[in-house]
């Protein structure tokens, strides 16, 4: 069989489709893989149905036809996986299907046929890469499929030549004559396409998971999914949207889950567009094993009104959809989204096809499995989707192959599309409008004879300050550039990219005149921020082009991404700072630099405007600089995309004196609602003071639910209440929790003009009293305490702040004396065992301060918050401070300095009962009668027991709730009743409190080094009498003073206030996942770190060891009810390198980056240190060198 190739020289050329033009045929669905069972040992009888008959026949029909004797024929088989062949022209087919199947599976394995001879030319090769590389640019391709339109063979001629993209018309010349018609120089055909042939590329198909791990421009840091698929195999590149990828620091991974092995590789960020919604991600093809890859090639052109199309992604984040639609626009402007970034001048196509979240990035494909455009966003609540076009995308893509330069222009000016309707009532000459529609439509490409444009093109905004906004003014209609008239944004990008650095010559019409204008084209890249500063949890880079171009405002200043703790004080996200102590800063650098100037704790004023609020004026505000959240680093981008971060900062030191005036004076006039008790309020006017509190959201730790509120304070969590001054010399501050819940964090003392900085000296364990400590003394003289017990009815002087920081006085009375019950939220501190003093007639508005008889004070008045069906429920009361005499009397003593408070505890949360209804219960269940009487018998002189039965707060007090691992864990249960402690009856709280206090003190006298005491208890459970010595702990201050950052975890060791609520594992305490951070991404569940990679971290130490070398950790972590849970965590030290922080004696807070050397190094060297130890003990050298 010999095969007529010399008949067709052309076709060994290297350029074959020179000369006359080419009819290019694709036998799609090509059965090739299945011509092995028609060959070997096990071969089936051939079949009139099988499918390889089908190709064959089809074959045979092709090369015996006119059109290939003429040799005008190219056929091309394409397999049902994806694979090409190329058929020789004058390849002489066999006469028989088995024959046939022969030469099919030869090509397959060898890649190529050649008949008899393997010198002779190869009659069927496979070829490689996408079919589109080896065709002439811009032909026509066309698909006949029984599922398509029937057509009239001379109408789809016809249409043929008018519709081509290479201007296939009949264009007028100079003498009216028409002119020649220059053919393209191939049509394809796809024949047997069909919408199945879309799922052939469905393996290219990739579900990102990508993690924002700073914030940037308006994208927030944290974790979220999208879809892209791969355009360039060889090279590994994957297309999908910009806000999918984001354009600033980020770590993805792509996962193949159009294959069965859904293998997963890390992606970067190739390139990402500066304005239109497309980025370009890079991966190694050499790190799939099991994944067979292909490409999607990307068809621009082949997006047309009425085109069925597949949406084939990870919508929703279910791996993989695929949705169904047809296109209906192709002409829509771009979608306007709720974020600073928004896509302009390009057209959007639109088509009803459902798509949600997860599937921004997907292709959207035709019958032929090629993309036509790009899925980019939807409208909530309809099934409108909308999909970016592909001409600028194929542009960079094929510079990127070509390892060049992305160029890309802008005059700063955001077109829009209107139409001709519009134009006309806005003057535009009706001539112009004409000769657009009767005129050739090739000036572009979305635009074809088939398919005329309907409108024009307008400036919808102009960035101020630049050169164009001198020139154009919004409302003008787009003419011509360069004397071609433009309605298409490809026109329009292709002549800004072309002319980076130059001048665009560009007509406009404007107020009924036509305008020749010249606009300077900037390089759109130099625009985008490439560099971003890094300080106290904070983002800020210079204005990017969105931000400027959708708020109008200049491309000067630096936009605050993330406000962080420094400028979160008093600015929210998203703001633009102008100046900084009255210096401009224009760029990042001269924002660097005059941050630079500002030493530790001082205060700095901020010249800012919101660019999304209301008003447009520039504001000021003072902040503090604080170093212990964190290093000053500054991040630039690399050239391959890479964030790098530059030298650490060196801030200045902070000065020796903490106090300062204050810049921005709160009011210090106090307002009175009752003028009949003055005298109250002038002497503890001085001796009050305003404290506030402010910590990151990051570093929440022990935050009640009624303080959560970042409005007033910017991005931070910010506190506000009332202190009293406990002792002026030492300068120790009393205040409650609700305004001081936990150490970390700034804390700031003010007095009428004076602001000093204070520390957490102690947090009572079990109360809401806290005592700060501000260095160099109060400016205040020290209060009076009463050592009185309140009474219901008892009149007192109510001295307190309200929401605006002002002093209010007001004559009240205490309703009752009831047991504070606060609803416990497993990790946050509550009060318990306290009876409080109930006042119904205070001021509504305050929340804090205290209450006081004559002179002295008697109570702190505090408030509680919790969080019912949804909504924050605070009520306030008042803390009789006579319970914390011997507390207040080791803390400011009178001579001697200060000590740190012991508080002995049962670890149990109490509740009172009342006789009676215990003497209501069963036989079987109530006290025996003995005890009831006991408990029921007064002592002449036992006033406080006689006092609590006219309150009614009861007669005993049963256990509710046991704290894990505390003194009472394995001995007492819920319901139990205490009866006694230490050999006296208890009847309340403030009797086991008082007892327990009684017993510490004759304990400490002495051995003072003792951390805990036996003491003798006995339980009443149903008709039982339980009697037991327990060890009772001596508690000290509460809250962490401690915590590790680890791979994004804040994690601290367990708190008392969790074990509160029930046995915990053996762990550290997970207080907050990081948004960005490795361990989001890894989606970490849990509340307590038990172990990585099987070794168990019982505390913070422990956690110190566990190197960060390998690709992967196992973390495995538990719940508060004890679910486990094993996770996978790829660390990142790069963005997220292990840090400390902790607070030293003095009560300042340092922040310390942890490098850890990698896993083994640590114990080689102690495995070093022993062997040259016991080699120089025996006398010998040593053999391991110090490598």
């Amino acid at each position: 069989m010999r095969h007529n190739t010399a008949a067709y020289p052309w076709f060994l050329e290297e350029d074959r489709f020179q000369g006359p033009p080419k009819l290019v045929v694709v036998l799609e669905k090509a059965a090739l893989e299945r011509s092995r069972e028609l060959i070997g040992s096990r071969a089936i009888a051939p079949r009139p149905d099988h499918p390889l008959q089908i190709t064959f026949d089809a074959l045979e029909t092709l090369l015996t036809g006119e059109v290939n004797q003429a040799g005008r024929l190219v056929v091309f088989l394409h397999s049902a996986q994806d694979v090409y062949v190329e058929v020789h022209p004058g390849l002489c087919l066999p006469m028989s299907l088995q024959s046939f199947a022969k030469m099919v599976a030869k090509v397959l394995k060898r890649r190529r046929y050649t008949g008899s001879s393997w010198e002779a030319p190869a009659v069927l090769r496979v070829i490689d890469g996408p079919l589109r590389d080896h065709l002439p640019n811009e032909c026509p391709w066309y698909a006949l499929s029984p599922q398509g339109e029937s057509i009239q063979l001379k109408d789809f001629v016809r249409d043929m030549v008018l519709d081509s993209p290479s201007g296939l018309s009949c264009l007028p010349g100079s003498s009216g004559e028409p002119a020649e018609v220059a053919m393209p120089r191939a049509f394809v055909f796809s024949v047997g396409a069909s919408i199945g042939d879309a799922m052939r590329v469905v393996p290219a198909v990739v579900a990102l998971s990508v993690t924002a791990v700073r914030g940037f421009q308006d994208d927030v840091p944290g974790a979220h999914g999208g879809t892209g698929f791969v355009v360039d195999e060889k090279r590994g590149l994957i297309l999908t949207n910009r806000h999918v990828c984001t354009c600033g620091p980020q770590r993805a991974t792509a996962a193949f889950v159009g294959c069965p092995a859904a293998e997963e590789v890390e992606v970067s960020i190739a390139y990402v567009d500066p304005i239109h919604d497309f980025a370009f991600l890079r991966f190694d093809p050499l790190g799939l094993k099991n994944t067979r890859l292909c490409q999607i090639q990307l068809d621009p052109y082949g997006c047309k009104v009425g085109e069925d199309i597949r949406v084939v992604g990870n919508d929703n984040l279910e791996k993989l959809q695929i949705l169904a639609g047809t296109i209906a626009r192709v002409d829509r402007n771009a979608p306007e989204l709720s974020g600073d970034f928004n896509d302009e001048n390009t057209f959007y196509a639109m088509a009803a096809s459902g798509t949600r979240g997860g599937s921004s990035g997907s292709p959207v494909l035709n019958k032929q499995g090629r993309a036509i455009a790009l899925n980019a966003a939807a409208t909530n609540g309809t099934m409108h989707g909308f999909y970016l076009p592909l001409h600028r995308v194929v542009r960079a893509l094929q510079l990127i192959q070509a390892d060049a330069p992305v160029t890309r222009g802008t005059i700063c000016t955001s077109f829009k599309y209107i139409s001709f309707t519009e134009a006309e009532r806005l003057g535009v000459e009706s001539a112009f409008l004409q000769s657009i529609i009767e005129g050739d439509a090739s000036y572009g490409a979305t635009f074809s004879e088939s398919c005329r444009p309907g409108g024009v093109l307008q400036v919808r905004s102009v960035i101020p300050g630049t050169q164009a906004a001198q020139v154009l003014c919004e409302g003008d209609v787009l003419m011509e550039i360069g004397g071609t008239p433009v309605v298409d944004f490809v026109v329009l990008d292709d002549a800004m990219d072309k002319a980076v650095g130059n001048c665009l010559p560009i007509t406009i019409y404007r107020n009924g005149k036509l305008h020749e204008l010249e606009c300077q084209v900037q390089d759109l890249h130099v625009l985008i921020p490439h560099r971003f500063l890094e300080i106290g949890f904070g983002i800020f880079h210079e204005v990017p082009y969105q931000t400027a171009q959708k708020r109008n405002v200049i491309l000067s200043g630096v936009y605050v991404a993330t406000a962080g703790a420094v400028l979160g004080q008093a600015l929210k996200s998203d703001t633009i700072i102008s100046e900084v102590n009255g210096q401009p800063t224009p760029d990042l650098a001269s924002f660097e630099a005059a941050i630079m100037q500002i030493s530790d704790q001082q205060y700095f004023q901020v010249t800012f405007t919101t660019p999304g609020a209301s008003s447009q004026r520039r504001c000021r505000a003072f902040v503090k600089m604080q170093h212990h959240w964190g290093l000053m680093r500054t991040w630039t981008l690399a050239k391959n995309r890479t964030w790098l971060p530059c030298q650490t900062a060196t801030l200045r030191e902070s000065p020796s004196v903490k106090k300062r005036k204050r810049r921005s004076s709160v009011s210090g006039s106090s307002t009175s609602s009752s003028s009949k008790r003055p005298s109250s309020k002038a002497a503890l006017a001085g001796s009050l003071c305003t404290v506030t509190f402010r910590t990151l959201v990051q570093f929440d730790l022990d935050v009640s639910a009624g303080s959560d509120s970042p409005s007033e304070c910017g991005d931070m969590i910010c506190c506000r209440g009332a202190g009293i001054v406990l002792d002026a010399d030492a300068g120790l501050i009393l205040t409650d929790r609700a305004t001081v819940p936990q150490p970390l964090g700034d804390i700031e003392v003010i007095f009428e003009d004076e602001m000093h900085s204070a520390s957490a000296l102690f947090l009572h364990p079990i109360h809401s009293m806290v005592v700060l400590r501000i260095v160099g003394g109060a400016p205040s003289p020290s209060a009076v305490f009463a050592d009185m017990p309140l009474t219901s009815g008892q009149e007192c002087d109510l001295v307190g702040l309200d929401a605006q920081g002002r002093q209010v006085s007001a004559k009240v009375h205490i309703e009752e004396m009831r047991s504070v019950q606060v609803p416990h939220a497993p990790g946050r501190w509550h009060e318990t065992n306290i009876e409080g003093a109930v006042i119904h007639d205070a001021p509504g508005d305050v929340t804090s301060g205290v209450l006081s008889v004559g002179n002295k004070i008697c109570a702190i008045y505090t408030n509680a918050a919790h969080h019912e069906d949804g909504e924050v429920v605070r009520f306030s009361y008042g803390l009789p401070v006579h319970r914390f005499f011997p507390i207040l009397k080791q803390l400011a003593p009178k001579t001697g300095c200060p000590k740190q408070p012991a508080i002995a505890s049962l670890e149990v949360q109490l509740k009172p009962v009342s006789l009676a209804n215990l003497r209501r219960l069963p036989a079987e269940l109530r006290p025996s009668f003995e005890w009831l009487s006991k408990l029921g018998c007064e002592s002449k002189n036992d006033k406080k027991a006689k006092q609590a039965k006219r309150s009614g707060i009861g007669g005993a007090v049963f256990i509710d709730s046991i704290t894990a691992g505390g003194p009472c864990h394995a001995l007492a249960q819920e319901g139990d009743i205490l009866a006694a402690v230490g050999g006296h009856l208890v009847r309340s709280a403030e009797e086991v409190e008082t007892r327990l206090e009684a017993l510490k003190e004759m304990a400490l006298k002495g051995r003072p080094s003792r951390k805990s005491i036996e003491v003798h208890v006995v339980l009443l459970r149903r008709n039982e009498e339980i009697r037991a010595n327990v060890t009772v702990p001596f508690l000290g201050s509460d809250g962490a003073r401690r915590i590790l950052g680890w791979n994004g975890l804040i994690v601290q060791e367990t708190p008392r206030s969790m074990k509160e609520a029930g046995p915990v594992p053996a762990g550290l305490c997970i207080s907050q996942t990081l948004l960005g951070s490795p361990a989001e991404a890894s989606a970490i569940e849990g509340n307590f770190i038990l172990g990585v990679d099987g070794i168990p971290t019982p505390n913070l130490e422990s956690l110190l060891r566990v190197g960060q070398c390998r690709k992967h950790l196992r973390v495995e972590t538990a719940d508060i009810h004890g679910r486990r849970f094993l996770k996978a965590l790829m660390p990142d030290p790069l963005y997220w390198p292990l840090f400390e922080m902790n607070q030293d004696e003095h009560g300042a807070w340092f922040y310390q980056e942890i490098k850890q050397a990698p896993r083994g190094v640590a114990d080689l060297q102690v495995l070093k240190l022993v062997s040259s130890f016991l080699l120089q003990w025996a006398g010998t050298l040593p053999l391991l060198s110090s490598d």
